[in-house]
């Protein structure tokens, strides 16, 4: 990924909100199936500042999935995004914004998870580290 260069590098000169940060840009995506799956660990010394997730399904079964974030000891922290399917219907997918970001610490996880067996289930997140 990419680091942010085409914002004004002289901060005094800094007028309103830049779209610009000092990070590494992350963009991942997963699938899941009746199971938790990483879409990103927080790399050591960094803070990860999530911007948005999606959610999304491949499959027309009853089931719940989510999109989650754990600590260290792989404990459930926080749910960012949770979808229940109806069965015999396709879902659309579901997203979700953060401003200001969502600041999540180093080693920890953004997960997707799908509760359901068969469901498959797409998630996505994107943010930056710095």
């Amino acid at each position: 990924m990419a680091l942010m260069t085409f914002r004004e590098p002289n901060e005094v000169r800094w007028v309103g909100t830049r779209p610009g940060h000092r990070g590494t840009q992350i963009r991942k995506s997963e699938t899941a199936n009746n199971t938790a799956v990483i879409l990103h660990t927080v790399s050591d010394g960094f803070k990860f500042y999530l911007c948005d997730v999606s959610i999304g399904f491949n499959d027309t079964i009853l089931g719940v999935a989510v999109i989650l974030v754990r600590n260290i000891a792989d404990v459930t922290v926080f749910q960012l995004l949770t979808m229940r399917t109806e069965a015999g219907k396709l879902m659309p997918a579901v997203a979700a914004q953060y401003w200001p970001p969502i600041e999540i610490p180093e080693k920890w996880d953004i997960c997707v998870a799908s509760y359901s067996v068969g469901l498959s289930t797409v998630g996505f997140c994107h943010g930056w580290e710095e």
